[in-house]
This record gives structure tokens, sequence and C-alpha cells, in this order.
């Protein structure tokens, strides 16, 4: 986890320092920040915990998705197939699905380098789980890997939160261009 923590404090201090960022906002973005601004705010590290993330995993999925499981005979088989050409598999985590909810995003398989996704902020208005997703993909000045990538980021909460979701994502492209 620290490990994690550093690559991730090291990934932010470099686009911190090399590119502005500047962000495509479309209109259901903004409808989708509006919900946010009147639900109630959830910290961080106390509402939802990271179980994994990487920029690049082996499924087949073209296109961004989003999954809720409850249950961990369906999260073990998403976890084979984010994993399937990884060898060896890395240890699935040990989830309490009687107590946690696990929601995973996937960003769709990448032409290179330089794309992530992450969940940012989990909410809740009107008896609905809104969650925020923040994909970034990298401008046109950015170096990147020539490489298919395909990037995840998988969460646990509380389950105790409604089981009626909405997911909310906006689009930012770093400009590496100075």
């Amino acid at each position: 986890m620290s490990r994690l923590f550093l690559y991730a404090l090291l990934l932010i201090f470099g686009l911190a320092t090399a590119c502005n960022s500047t962000t495509g906002v479309d209109d259901d973005s903004l409808e989708d920040i509006e919900f946010f601004e009147g639900a109630e705010s959830m910290e961080f590290e106390t509402v939802f915990r990271t179980v994994d993330e990487s920029p690049s995993g082996s499924y087949d999925f073209e296109e961004s998705k989003e999954f809720v499981f409850n249950d961990a005979e369906e999260f073990s088989a998403f976890w084979s197939d984010i994993y399937e050409s990884r060898t060896p598999t890395p240890e699935q985590p040990d989830i309490d699905f009687e107590n946690k909810t696990v929601v995973a995003v996937v960003m769709g398989v990448q032409n290179t380098g330089g794309y992530s996704i992450e969940v940012q902020d989990v909410g809740v208005k009107e008896g609905v789980t809104g969650i925020r997703i923040l994909e970034t993909e990298p401008g046109s000045g950015c170096m990147t890997t020539d490489a298919l990538t395909m990037p995840f980021h998988i969460i646990e909460f509380s389950n105790d939160l409604p089981d009626e979701y909405e997911f909310f994502s906006q689009r930012e492209q770093i400009d590496c261009e100075d």
C-alpha cells in the first residue's frame, strides 16, 4: 500500500510540474457536478477504500463500464477477467460482502498509455448512491507508451448506502505542451 501511495505521489508531482490541466466538460458533466453540490459530502478515506487500480488490466471491455458487486462469486469472476493475461494473477483481496459493496470502473481499451480512471467521490442524495468518476487522457503534446492499456479502479464501501446507483463521469485532458 505504501509503495502504491509513493507511485501515486510521484505521478501527481510529475503531472503538476510537467503538465497544465485543461478540462473538457460537456453539458452532461455539468449536470453530474450539480448532483454532488446538494449531496451529503463524504470523505475519501472514510467512505470508500481503493481495493485495486491499474493503468493497464487485461480485460476485453472496449468502452468505459461500471460494475457493482454484492457477491463474492461475481467479484471473483470479474477479478479473473481483469487479470486474465497476467501471470501470476494477483491475489484477490478478501472482501466482507455481508458489510461491503464493491464498485469497479473500467475505461475500456486505449491505444496508448497516459489514460486513467478514478472514482473521486461517493455521495448520497434522495435515496441514490452517486459515484463520481474522473477519466483522464493525454493531450497531443504528451509522451505516452505505445501499447494498449486498460485502466481500471476498484473500490469498496459500506453496504448500508442506498442500493440504487448513478454513475457520473467527467473527462479531463492533460495538456503537456508548454
